[in-house]
């Protein structure tokens, strides 16, 4: 039976100059497996800035700030016997940029096909990985 969204997959690839033949099946596995990996990190690394914004109070410091208010910045930074907490949320911040810029580049330079598939179709990650393997997975069976 014809499967709607397969075909559609398969149609944007083919428009991208991509056929499924055997080398490019496999070329789009690992490009599927780095994506995989990627996004997996930067969901990992998203709930550690949020576990270190609220172990830091950070949002509480920024908001602060933000307000001019002086005193109640100097009061949570007081407040804070280990300082060592700012500076871990600014490496963890900087580990989400990171992992982001890896991303986005790998997107744009690695699999432009894919990026195209996930956009046509309104796809985030974990469904574009999912959809695009049953697409190689069941053109491999009919192969």
């Amino acid at each position: 039976m014809e499967n709607p969204i397969n075909n559609r997959v398969i149609g944007i690839l083919n428009s991208e100059g991509v056929d499924l033949n055997e080398e490019n099946t496999k070329r789009l596995n690992e490009s599927l497996n780095e994506i995989e990996d990627v996004s997996n990190s930067i969901d990992i690394s998203i709930e550690d800035v949020k576990k270190t914004i609220i172990n830091s109070s950070v949002h509480l410091l920024v908001e602060s700030v933000m307000r001019d208010d002086k005193l109640t910045t100097l009061k949570i930074l007081e407040s804070k016997k280990n300082l060592e907490y700012f500076f871990d949320f600014t490496d963890k911040l900087n580990d989400l940029v990171t992992y982001y810029g890896k991303y986005k580049e790998d997107y744009e330079t690695y699999y432009p096909e894919l990026k195209e598939v996930k956009s046509r179709m309104g796809l985030d990650d974990n469904k574009l990985v999912n959809v695009v393997r049953e697409v190689l997975n069941e053109n491999t069976r009919m192969g």
